[in-house]
């Protein structure tokens, strides 16, 4: 379920493509909860995420109450608790540093699991390090593509992209048989 900033609900769905490392740390693939505000930049994050092949689930939440509500309820089959979070910076009701904030507070029992990357399209150094401070693993600018998220995955999981990438363009077997 896709939440906007004005927490509107739109169905969004990623079917699981099973990654090449069936057997390795993902073989079930990520599940991730998106904070973003900014709908079409969910939609693109939703289309890298599908396009790599690592992500079995993808939630969304508006702004970072709304994550952390969705971390408070408990796991269950239909809920899981994501492995990981991409998180913008600049939103409404609830900013990415507060939310940061009160994630550290947190009595979570996978709290110690679940990566934090900032993918925002915020230059402030000054944000960049104080959330580096609160445990994000990566800070990622915006437009997200296919190939930083290749990159986070494989520095976090320690496994590479399921295809090839060539200048961010997958490289499938009949077009590495044309060249």
């Amino acid at each position: 379920m896709l939440e906007n900033c004005w927490g509107e609900s739109i169905r969004m769905s990623i079917p699981h493509q099973k990654s090449a490392n069936a057997d390795g740390p993902l073989g079930r693939g990520l599940n991730i909860l998106l904070v973003d505000d900014d709908d079409i930049c969910l939609f693109i994050h939703r289309r890298v995420l599908e396009l790599s092949g690592h992500c079995a689930s993808a939630r969304s939440a508006g702004n970072g109450k709304s994550a952390l509500e969705i971390l408070h309820r408990p796991a269950s089959g239909k809920i899981p608790v994501p492995d990981l979070i991409l998180l913008d910076l600049e939103m409404p009701i609830m900013n990415g540093i507060t939310f940061l904030e009160e994630f550290q507070r947190l009595d979570h029992a996978h709290h110690h699991r679940i990566a934090i990357v900032l993918l925002t399209s915020s230059v402030s150094e000054k944000d960049k390090q104080y959330a580096m401070s609160l445990g994000v693993s990566h800070y990622l600018s915006k437009p997200f593509t296919l190939e930083a998220f290749n990159t986070v995955v494989h520095s976090l999981y320690k496994v590479s992209s399921p295809l090839p990438l060539i200048n961010n363009v997958l490289v499938t077997k009949k077009f590495r048989n044309s060249i």
